[in-house]
């Protein structure tokens, strides 16, 4: 009978074995689905953080001075010349599919972008294609009609991805060929 029992013995301790390395087993695979998940979730919130900034930050810039240009001094100011580049590491902006909007008191306009020379109603850029980093791009924008000395309006560059370009500027009563607009 002896024998037996001990048969007995190293038997359960093989079962016991055998559950011990199955609890571990389950364990780990546990533990690798919860580190994956977390991982994953880590990474989307990554991604949705960085795609806000990206949205929020503006990538253009007015570099130098916004110049009405007015053929008329005694009209207004038939167009709007101003230089744009990208900010400190922005992504490349595609003008082509960037719209311009021109609004005033007396005058919300759309622009429609033009690879010519800006006529009423457009505006064009000194290039086409895709700004990026380190370039500096010469904007004419026309409106539809000139806007008048002592008018205030805003200027809205809006690219296909970022936030839109907004600037606010006032023709001055006393014009010439080029005026620099506040």
């Amino acid at each position: 009978m002896k024998q037996s029992r001990l048969h007995e013995n190293a038997f359960t301790g093989i079962e016991a074995a055998i559950v011990m390395i199955a609890f571990i087993v389950v364990g780990s695979v546990f533990t690798y689905v919860t580190l994956g998940t977390g991982f994953f979730t880590t990474e989307v919130s990554q991604k949705v953080a960085n795609a806000g900034v990206r949205g929020v930050s503006s990538n253009i810039i007015v570099v130098g001075d916004i110049l009405g240009l007015s053929s008329d001094q005694s009209a207004g100011v038939e167009t709007v010349q101003f230089r744009v580049g990208l900010s400190s590491g922005a992504t490349p902006v595609d003008f082509r599919n960037s719209q311009i909007i021109i609004s005033s008191v007396s005058l919300p306009e759309s622009l429609v972008y033009t690879t010519g020379a800006a006529v009423k109603g457009t505006w064009n850029s000194s290039n086409t294609g895709v700004l990026s980093d380190n370039q500096v791009w010469t904007i004419d924008a026309t409106p539809g009609s000139v806007i008048t000395p002592g008018t205030e309006f805003i200027l809205e560059v809006k690219p296909p991805g970022g936030s839109p370009l907004s600037i606010r500027r006032m023709v001055p009563r006393g014009l010439d060929p080029v005026n620099i607009l506040y």
